[in-house]
């Protein structure tokens, strides 16, 4: 295998694990950010209930 072959696929494996690493942080702080809301609000707004 050429020495450029060899760095582009890590290249594209070192993008992919970026990708994978930004959606696992993502993950993370939408639940942290949905347990902060149970607990400030008590689960949020319902469509049938008045707000307040």
């Amino acid at each position: 295998m050429p020495f450029d072959a060899c760095a582009s696929a890590r290249e594209v494996r070192a993008d992919i694990h970026e990708a994978f690493l930004e959606l696992a942080c993502a993950l993370v702080c939408w639940r942290r950010l949905t347990s902060l809301r149970v607990q400030l609000f008590g689960g949020g707004l319902r469509a049938d209930s008045p707000p307040g």
